[in-house]
């Protein structure tokens, strides 16, 4: 009897667990290609984790940034995009390396990039770079500041960053307000490329 109601129980975990656990489920389950695969970055990586494919450390994490890189630079459904916006599920899952990295692939391959960070409650993209004080689209928004003096040049060479500098009381407000959508439409005529860092 023990050995029936512990196979028995196995089974119907198994049919009631629908949990994605491999890549091919998660296409499958999507219809959508997947582009690539980061690893987990290793402990030594430290602070320049945002910028890390100008350093030489965890070469295993950069070279699956640039397969992703090559494979959005292959596809037609992405060669031609110009906007990229990425979230996660939860916090703490990586977007952040992802979007600034690719960013800084696209940069070094000779484009002109711009990351925006528009998670404006718990902005992680001007931290993680050090942008600490800076203005952004907090003081852009209030009319504290130009778009030009929000956004930090050269951050790297042709990646500009529009962190978000003070933390913003209503971020819904700020998102959905036709000034922001005017924002964007304008740097898309400045930039090629641009980047996108959303709430989870």
């Amino acid at each position: 009897l023990g050995l029936v109601f512990g196979v028995t129980l196995v089974i119907l975990l198994g049919m009631f667990d629908n949990r994605i656990k491999s890549p091919q489920e998660l296409e499958s389950e999507l219809k959508l290609p997947l582009l690539g695969i980061i690893p987990q970055l290793s402990q030594s990586v430290g602070p320049e984790r945002a910028l890390l494919a100008q350093h030489d450390k965890d070469l295993v994490a950069v070279e699956a940034v640039r397969s992703i890189y090559s494979s959005m630079h292959v596809n037609p459904a992405t060669a031609a995009s110009r906007v990229f916006l990425a979230t996660s599920t939860r916090p703490g899952e990586g977007k952040t390396f992802v979007i600034t990295n690719l960013a800084l692939i696209y940069a070094m391959h000779g484009e002109k990039v711009l990351v925006i960070d528009a998670d404006l409650r718990l902005p992680n993209v001007g931290p993680s770079m050090g942008l600490i004080g800076t203005s952004g689209i907090s003081s852009w928004f209030n009319g504290e500041a130009t778009i030009d003096e929000a956004i930090t040049k050269n951050v790297a060479p042709n990646l500009d960053i529009l962190p978000v500098g003070v933390s913003c009381r209503n971020p819904t407000q700020v998102i959905n307000h036709e000034k922001f959508v005017k924002m964007l439409l304008e740097m898309r005529t400045r930039y090629d490329r641009i980047f996108i860092d959303s709430p989870p």
